[in-house]
């Protein structure tokens, strides 16, 4: 299983597909692995009606003196030709990361799904009650929740990450 924080190291080329039901820990996936790695670095999330797969190439391909490696995060929202983005993208030279994200489980048949891309699902409702025992310091609780988690193959480092997020908005709003 491909974990998104470890893959956005620096120089080695990342493309990246995300999809399930379970939108909390796709975001805050979405942001741990956004992390600046390399410095300088930018990170461009596109979405709207307006883009096209055009525009993603353009900015997939596109290079800057200041940024010289940028992640692109799309939402696949809309329907249009992926097999053109596809076969784009696989003959691209870049050092920039591509990651695209789906807040649906994506059917098999997807043109995405069927690449060598690396593909993540999230499946599952949102971790609420294991973040509530977590936070109101029950142990018991905390680990059972944590346990029904792992057993539905939750991906340990989306939990982490959504953990210590959790954390750093506690801190934010008390502060």
């Amino acid at each position: 299983t491909p974990t998104l924080p470890n893959s956005c190291l620096g120089n080695s080329l990342m493309i990246t597909v995300i999809h399930g039901e379970n939108a909390v820990l796709i975001r805050h996936v979405l942001k741990g692995s956004t992390l600046p790695r390399v410095e300088p670095y930018l990170t461009l999330e596109l979405s709207g009606p307006e883009i096209t797969p055009q525009r993603i190439l353009e900015e997939y391909l596109s290079t800057d003196f200041f940024t010289p490696k940028k992640t692109i995060i799309f939402e696949i929202t809309k329907a249009f030709e992926f097999e053109f983005l596809i076969s784009e993208i696989k003959k691209a030279q870049t050092t920039n990361d591509l990651i695209f994200f789906s807040y649906s489980t994506l059917p098999k048949s997807h043109a995405l799904i069927k690449t060598n891309f690396q593909t993540k699902e999230f499946k599952g409702s949102p971790p609420y009650e294991f973040l509530d025992a977590l936070f109101s310091r029950n142990k018991k609780a905390s680990y059972v929740e944590l346990k029904k988690l792992l057993d539905a193959q939750e991906d340990e480092f989306a939990l982490f990450f959504l953990i210590a997020s959790s954390f750093r908005n506690v801190l934010y709003s008390t502060f």
